[in-house]
């Protein structure tokens, strides 16, 4: 069984960031700078090119990785969500 920490996210998942990050009315750009700055908050300093590769990662299909316990809580910072609610919505609850 794959470690959950680091598992593929479906595609109905990655529908349900995207929705709240509208929610909150963030451009994709706006996204990717608040993800910056949880990075840099957390003392991780990424390039533009970094956090992008990072967020492709998670949001293309075609790029899709499975993410790690700190894009988990990068990715849920930065869409105003704790880890727990972040979670459950990867799992459609």
């Amino acid at each position: 069984m794959p470690d959950s920490s680091c598992e593929l996210l479906t595609d109905n998942g990655v529908a349900r960031l995207e929705k709240r990050r509208r929610q909150l009315e963030l451009t994709k750009a706006e996204f990717r700078l608040r993800v910056d700055e949880v990075l840099a908050a957390r003392g991780l300093h990424h390039s533009r090119r970094a956090t992008r590769m990072r967020l492709d990662r998670v949001f293309l299909p075609r790029m899709r990785r499975p993410i790690s316990e700190l894009t988990r809580i990068v990715l849920a910072s930065a869409l105003e969500w704790r880890l727990d609610q972040l979670e459950a919505a990867l799992r459609g609850k």
